[in-house]
Formats: C-alpha cells, structure tokens, sequence
C-alpha cells in the first residue's frame, strides 16, 4: 500500500474573483503576492484595471497642459544654460573695453549684468518655443488621433511662423518652412532610433 501524502487544501475562488485567477480573496494566504504594474503597462499586457489615482495622474501626465508647462521650464531652463556661455564672452568684453578708471570689482559687476541679461533673453526664447511647439503638438495629435511625423513637422511649422508674426507674411514662411524642416529632421531622426 502506498502511503497517502498530505496535499494542501485547494483555496476556494470568491464570487469577485475574476475567471483568469489572478486575484486571490483577501482572507487567504497568498505566498506569492501579486504586485500591481504600472499605469503604462496596463494597456500594453491587459494585466488589471487602474486604480482611480493612477488613472487620474495618467490623465494629468498626458495633458497638453502639463506638456506645455514641463517643456516651457525646460527650454527656460536650457535658454539660461546657453544665455549663460554666449553672454560670458559679450560681457568680458565690455567688462575689459570699460577699463579706464574703474576697479575690478565694478568691472566684474558689467560683465555680471550683460550674463544676466543674455541668460534671462535666451531663457525666455527656448522657453517660448519649446512650450508652443509642445502644445501644439501634443493638440494636434489628440484632434488627428494618430502619432506620426506630421504632427511634429505642422507644430514647428505654427510655431515658426508664429515666433515671425511681427515681421510679416514673408518672414511668416520663412520661419514656417525653417521650423517645420528642422523638427521633421529631429522626428525622423528619432523614428529611426539614433
């Protein structure tokens, strides 16, 4: 006679239970817990529902509000980075055709200025153009419903022409055809993978 082995008791399903067995009542002991994915991949492997935070912070992060705002602090932020460099060698060199009869301190406090001015003008520019090509981008994709180079390609052109408003049509087209050239340039780049 064989001798009989002790099998662990089979668990009984819940009535919320869904049919693909992933979810375990909350009464029973679950040696291997699952763990929730995140929001993103939810669509992509079918695993669960969001919850209603996750749902609200995944309509928040794909809001062209919040894409605008995001791109505006960090083409701000690249402007005063770029400001910086190209008012250094501007503010040098006033502060050193300004030498008669001033001290190095008051020198340094030229040179400081014209930083500060460069930094704050090429700051609010990139902020300018990365927030209104973001909008512009993220709206046209959500009105096309499609994700390709043309969404990016039409933002650079609204944006280039929009950037040119006050200089007239022809200036308009310029900064349209320029725009929309360089950003299908950096799309394809990217669909591409380099």
């Amino acid at each position: 006679d064989a001798i009989p082995r002790k099998t662990a008791p089979l668990r009984k399903m819940s009535p919320s239970r869904p049919a693909d067995g992933l979810r375990h009542d909350e009464t029973e002991a679950n040696p291997f817990p699952i763990t929730r994915m995140p929001a993103a991949f939810h669509n992509v492997v079918g695993v669960g529902q969001m919850s209603d935070q996750e749902r609200f912070v995944h309509k928040v992060s794909e809001s062209c509000i919040t894409k605008g705002v995001i791109s505006t602090v960090a083409g701000f932020a690249m402007g005063l980075l770029f400001g910086s460099f190209m008012g250094m060698g501007e503010g040098v060199n006033q502060a050193l055709a300004s030498t008669e009869g001033m001290s190095f301190g008051h020198r340094a406090n030229v040179a400081f200025k014209v930083v500060r001015g460069s930094c704050w003008s090429w700051g609010k520019n990139f902020g300018l153009v990365g927030g209104m090509f973001a909008v512009t981008e993220c709206s046209l994709e959500k009105v096309r419903a499609v994700h390709d180079i043309w969404n990016g390609t039409s933002a650079g052109c609204v944006t280039g022409a929009a950037l040119a408003y006050k200089a007239g049509p022809k200036a308009m087209c310029v900064g349209c055809a320029g725009f929309a050239a360089f950003s299908a340039g950096i799309e394809y780049l990217q669909n591409r993978g380099i």
